[in-house]
């Protein structure tokens, strides 16, 4: 499981070179999920092995945050 809170979303982020070029943000996107792919996503490196990637589908879970 992986777990970020970050002030922009993806999209918002993806044009941008520069971090300093995003405008200031009074936002929080929180991002849950179950499985990531982990290093080597043919991004950076070699695709992974078939048995290591990691496929979208619709998934249900239940947590909580407790202070």
């Amino acid at each position: 499981m992986a777990l970020s809170a970050l002030p922009y979303t993806d999209e918002e982020m993806e044009p941008v070179e520069y971090k300093i070029d995003l405008p200031t943000s009074k936002n929080t996107v929180l991002i849950i999920s179950h499985k990531t792919l982990g290093v080597g996503t043919y991004g950076c490196g070699p695709i992974p092995l078939e048995q290591y990637r990691v496929y979208g589908k619709r998934t249900k879970f239940n947590y909580v945050i407790s202070l």
